[in-house]
């Protein structure tokens, strides 16, 4: 009996030493890349990339022209497959390592290219027992993800467009890829039924009117129902797929918009639209046609809402809010759909306006409004060659200063209460102190003939300093600010000392001098000429240096850079 035993152990050391049972060690394991995209879209893909197509000229097509889709092919619109003992893995997530397991190997596959076609079961109309279909199913089935947008790309498997849907598909694209809500775009004449045949939520066209390439008033309604279902879906964490009868036409109509809310390029969204040229080419389902023209044109004319700039995906997300559809409902879209961080979209109405000003130096936050009383977070970063030790820092919270929230690069309020304007001034590392202590008078203004009155307590006059039109002089003091009525004159003089003439605070409180709160810094860029207050316009070309008036009593500490 014991030796039984032993025998019996010594197997089991054996199978666990050899891997007996197992597919393969971790060292047999296969790390296995391949094209899942057909190489006829891979090179018209690549042309396109290579030729980006102008958004301002859509005269000229590549799809057809360059000979990249000139007949229907069906294989074109089905994932290439990549076998392995005999087993042939399709409707891999692109460029995502995923594990796989046969029976004698196992270990990763990697399908190298964005596009992502799906292996959906192509049969003709009513042919196996089937009837009441208007159109044959399971063709033309691709995923939006993969594209570029704001903050990113399209995830995969939240948006997927489709002709008429295979019952037989079912595993697939809901127990496989999760999709859970089924939108059709169909009329109700050419719809096979008002519920899914892969038995998912399902939002449907309730009349016959077909809103193909048109946002008109007329089809209002229809926009509604299907922009607010896909938003509300996917925000929800319910993948989509909204399909018609081919997957071109209503289908790409609600792509273009779809992928324009998510801040696609329009480039990306013509070659997405021409896609369908694989399986079905004619000459309407490329960008060179008029209806498709005449939509995109449509689009672009949409009245933005107030506080958007105009974009193309601005039009389109002023379309929405036009239906009635809310910006919690399109931001919740957007930050469910994109892989990555895209921008808040806010409602102006209700937000303030964000203006950045800023001299060798950018803001990381890109936002034009924040809404009412909502947290603004941003990071100041210096251009190279730059410190923001020393920098001009000036910000405004409607007509309070803000400026307490900045510090070290970082702005950090915790309740917006009015308009924010930043005006930050980043200096060159190596940048020199032009003030010199003994060519300065600590008793002095500039008068308006150029020459120092030296009784006038509480400011003091710098040497001259070297300047041209388009200089910008800054200063800053380490010391309190001491003069109480401080005139902010400033002096400018040709290269032989002449003086031109001089500029008082209150001829520069628009587009002259800019001063923090404290009055400790301040800035001016030499403009070219100005204009004072008697209406007088006064050439500054031939300034060759200058002095300024600054309001402290002390020498000491003082900064002036020019740059």
């Amino acid at each position: 009996m014991k030796r039984m035993t032993a025998l019996v152990l010594l197997c089991v050391m054996l199978l666990l030493m050899t891997g007996c049972g197992d597919s393969g060690t971790d060292a047999d394991a296969q790390d296995l890349k391949w094209h899942q995209c057909p190489e006829a879209v891979r090179n018209y893909l690549s042309y396109v990339k290579q030729n980006p197509y102008s958004p301002d000229d859509r005269s000229y097509t590549y799809i057809n022209n360059e000979g990249f889709a000139t007949e229907s092919n069906r294989a074109n619109t089905k994932p290439v497959g990549i076998t392995v003992d005999d087993e042939t893995f399709y409707d891999v997530e692109p460029n995502v390592p995923t594990p796989f397991t046969t029976s004698d190997s196992k270990g990763t596959l990697t399908a190298l290219d964005p596009l992502r076609w799906y292996n959906t079961t192509y049969r003709a109309q009513n042919t196996e027992g089937f009837s009441g279909e208007y159109y044959d199913v399971g063709d033309n089935c691709r995923d939006l993800g993969g594209w570029k947008c704001d903050g990113g790309t399209v995830k995969y498997g939240m948006l997927v467009r489709s002709g008429e849907l295979n019952p037989a598909d079912k595993e697939l694209m809901v127990d496989q890829i999760g999709i859970k809500t089924e939108v059709c775009l169909l009329p109700t004449g050419k719809q096979v039924s008002q519920s899914s045949v892969w038995g998912i939520d399902w939002v449907g066209n309730p009349t016959d009117v077909d809103y193909m390439y048109n946002i008109s008033d007329s089809v209002k309604d229809q926009w509604k129902l299907y922009l607010g279902a896909i938003f509300d879906s996917v925000a929800d964490g319910k993948p989509v797929v909204f399909h018609c009868g081919a997957g071109a036409d209503k289908t790409g109509t609600m792509a273009v918009m779809l992928m324009g809310i998510l801040g696609c390029s329009e480039q990306d969204i013509d070659t997405d639209y021409e896609l369908t040229n694989f399986i079905h080419c004619t000459d309407w389902r490329n960008r060179t046609y008029p209806d498709y023209i005449n939509y995109i044109e449509a689009i672009k004319r949409v009245p933005l809402a107030d506080g958007l700039a105009d974009s193309f995906r601005n039009r389109c997300i002023s379309f929405a809010l036009s239906l009635g559809l809310t910006y919690d409902q399109i931001n919740g879209f957007r930050i469910a759909c994109i892989d990555g961080t895209p921008d808040t979209i806010i409602d102006s109405s209700h937000s303030y306006s964000v203006t950045n000003t800023l001299f060798n130096a950018t803001n990381t936050n890109s936002l034009q409004n924040v809404a009412k009383t909502d947290p603004y977070e941003a990071l100041i970063e210096p251009e190279d060659g730059y410190t923001l030790s020393k920098a001009f820092v000036s910000i405004k919270m409607g007509k309070d200063d803000a400026s307490d929230y900045y510090y070290k690069g970082k702005i950090s309020i915790p309740s917006v209460t009015g308009n924010l304007e930043i005006i930050i001034l980043a200096l060159p590392q190596e940048a020199q102190n032009l003030f010199v202590k003994d060519d300065a008078t600590d008793r002095g203004r500039i008068r308006s003939n150029g020459e120092l009155s030296e009784d006038f307590g509480g400011q003091l006059v710098t040497g001259f300093i070297e300047a041209s039109v388009g200089d910008t002089i800054y200063y800053r003091s380490d010391k309190e600010a001491g003069a109480n009525d401080y005139d902010g004159s400033m002096g400018f003089y040709a290269s032989d000392g002449t003086f031109i003439v001089q500029l008082m605070r209150v001829q520069t409180l628009t587009g002259g001098w800019h001063w923090s709160s404290d009055m400790k810094s301040g800035y001016i860029t030499i403009p070219k000429s100005y204009t004072d207050t008697g209406g007088k316009t006064h050439d500054l070309s031939a300034t060759a240096k200058v002095r300024i008036c600054i309001p402290f009593t002390s020498m000491d500490g003082i900064y002036v850079y020019r740059m």
